[in-house]
């Protein structure tokens, strides 16, 4: 797996083989059916670096495919922003999991409606929307879906202060 930058500590190591297992929860595979070793997420042990031999070149750990330095930008992992929104998230208080609901909702249809946007780090606008959309529909109130949306974002100010337009449009929608 390339990296854009070095992982900082050992929390943006594991945010990336956790954000790695989530992605791939999304599309259907269990833990056991993706194989991710559990043993590499604490990034204490030691693996080869991919390198050549001056003395013999064709000898390496890897073969290239041509692989470009401006496609690392666009598709490598950015440990860094991936530690960071695995450290903010957890802070924010979860009221809705406390509140009396009303609705037939679980935790696991709310982790379901949030999913997507859980697993973003950048391009989250449309999506903020559409999971309190998704929210709405399972009959959460509005305040329980600013809650929810909170819990996601963490304490990232600029998506914050988009919680209360996506309430407000979801009122003008007749969805709350």
């Amino acid at each position: 797996m390339f990296y854009k930058r070095p992982a900082l500590s050992l929390d943006h190591h594991a945010a990336v083989h956790d954000a790695i297992a989530r992605r791939l929860e999304k599309y259907g595979y269990t833990e056991e059916s993706t194989c991710l070793d559990p043993g590499c997420k604490s990034g204490n042990q030691s693996f080869y670096v991919p390198c050549t031999n001056r003395a013999h070149p064709e000898w390496a750990f890897f073969r290239t495919y041509g692989t470009r330095t401006r496609e690392l930008e666009k598709y490598a992992i950015d440990p860094v922003e991936l530690g960071k929104a695995a450290l903010v998230t957890p802070m924010v208080p979860r009221l809705a999991t406390n509140s009396i609901v009303v609705t037939n909702t679980t935790p696991e249809k709310i982790e379901a409606a949030t999913a997507t946007l859980r697993s973003m780090n950048k391009g989250r606008n449309h999506e903020i929307f559409m999971a309190g959309l998704a929210l709405s529909r399972l009959g959460l109130s509005p305040s329980e879906i600013a809650t929810e949306l909170n819990a996601v974002v963490g304490k990232e100010p600029h998506m914050r202060k988009k919680i209360p337009g996506v309430i407000k449009s979801l009122g003008r929608c007749g969805r709350r």
